[in-house]
């Protein structure tokens, strides 16, 4: 005769209602989330962690919180905790870029991809550039600036922090971090993500949690930027033709900003832990995303003080958004599709020390020359070039290059969000209707950049 195993079970509500304390192995099963906790028999069930299919082994990276990650279940828990088991080793080139060489420490077997629906929380894409970005940079470090991919930086003014891609070369850390260095004393700042409708739609109207790691480093005897809040914000009016500068007014310290128009916080942002020299991993869960109309969905995190010391440092890194109550162990993505997600609002192309071509096209007159560049991703729509004319050259093979004077997206009819084409213009001394090669001046870290950001 067969015997029937059956868990201790109900729904997420009702579980939340009772809040029991499960007995040391003992199984609770949410029938309409498909996830399940195990009980140590001390801990109530709100404050235990799901059990899940991601486990992160010899966990020396999780924090300062000692807490194990364990991604929530599905309806494919079971199959993927007996099939996966896929580990991400030795992660130490620039493609993998997950956590430098070192020994193993994370098999992902989640059977949730794509839980994360925050593009570049890793930090580890930086196609204008690792920085540091300064008011001496192209782009410079003014408030409301795209700098790192899909982070835009948001401050009580222009020149408050330069900011920079950070790496760290050991394991027990986050590879990669976005460090805001502070340039001048005492102003509030922050960095902002904005998700575009077609990713948002499946956050809203559900149950969100945000999670991300923070530190600060001193300039002084004591750490100066220390304090810090979070929020999910959702945007209520045509979708995608967002604000990006979502703060009106910055307020006093202790405050939260005054949020333009359209904009509203999710949850109520409050004082976080106070910020160490040590990674700490920060986490506001079962956030509803519940305002009406909402089309947009955006990550802001930013300094909640105004005696802040200038050469002080504050760094963030993994950050993730989620579906579901509680917050999760952070989703690393391949560098291959973390670099196309990104691609899809900003193609930067950086030049060499050598005149490498860029794009292929014909000359129409002796001043002017059309090439075409393919993009390697469908972009979000036509986009818009980023660019110094003066960077560049036309280049026929024969003749020792043309200077470009002006650089432009030519008339929307021959580009679309696939291949763009390029009209350049020289001074005199084109062929025409020879092909040209457009190419870098032969100086390096020359950035062009083909963007469709929100």
């Amino acid at each position: 005769m067969g015997i029937n195993i059956q868990f201790r079970r109900g729904t997420t509500a009702e579980w939340t209602a009772a809040n029991p304390i499960l007995a040391a192995g003992e199984v609770g099963f949410e029938t309409d989330m498909y996830r399940l906790k195990v009980g140590d028999g001390v801990t109530e069930w709100d404050d235990l962690d799901y059990y899940g299919a991601a486990i992160l082994l010899d966990e020396t990276a999780g924090g300062t919180d000692g807490e194990t990650a364990k991604a929530p279940s599905s309806n494919v828990l079971f199959d993927a905790l007996a099939a996966q088991t896929t580990a991400l080793t030795n992660h130490a080139g620039a493609e993998t870029g997950i956590h430098g060489a070192g020994t193993n420490n994370l098999v992902n077997t989640s059977g949730i991809p794509n839980r994360n629906a925050i593009i570049n929380g890793s930090f580890y894409i930086a196609q204008k550039g690792a920085g540091p970005f300064t008011s001496a940079t192209t782009p410079v470090n003014n408030d409301d600036t795209y700098l790192l991919d899909r982070w835009t930086l948001l401050s009580d003014g222009n020149d408050i922090v330069d900011v920079s891609q950070e790496t760290s070369a050991t394991i027990t850390n986050p590879l990669f971090n976005i460090k805001l260095d502070i340039e001048t004393a005492n102003k509030k700042f922050g960095i902002i993500t904005i998700l575009e409708n077609k990713d948002s739609r499946r956050l809203i109207n559900q149950t969100v949690s945000l999670s991300f790691k923070a530190k600060g480093t001193k300039v002084g005897a004591a750490l100066t930027v220390n304090a810090i809040r979070a929020a999910v914000l959702s945007w209520n009016s045509t979708a995608d033709a967002v604000t990006s500068d979502v703060v009106n007014v910055w307020d006093a310290a202790g405050t939260n900003p005054t949020l333009v128009a359209n904009w509203t916080y999710e949850n109520v942002p409050a004082a976080l832990s106070a910020l160490t020299e040590a990674w700490q991993t920060f986490k506001i869960e079962g956030i509803a995303i519940d305002t009406a109309s909402a089309a947009n969905v955006a990550v802001f995190i930013w300094t909640d003080d105004v005696t802040i010391d200038v050469g002080d440092f504050l760094h963030i890194a993994e950050v993730q958004l989620e579906i579901g109550p509680k917050a999760t162990a952070f989703e690393y993505r391949p560098f291959k599709q973390e670099l196309a997600l990104c691609q899809r609002y900003c193609f930067g192309l950086t030049t060499v020390a050598l005149a490498e071509n860029i794009a292929f096209g014909l000359a129409a007159s002796t001043t002017v020359a059309y090439v075409s560049l393919w993009l390697p991703v469908v972009m979000r729509g036509v986009p818009a070039l980023v660019a110094t004319a003066t960077d560049y050259k036309l280049y026929d093979t024969v003749n020792a290059g043309t200077d470009v004077t002006a650089l432009v997206i030519d008339d929307k009819t021959m580009s679309n969000n696939v291949m763009v084409t390029l009209k350049a213009t020289v001074a005199s001394g084109l062929t025409q209707y020879r092909p040209y090669y457009l190419v870098g001046d032969g100086t390096g870290n020359r950035v062009l950049s083909i963007a469709s950001e929100l």
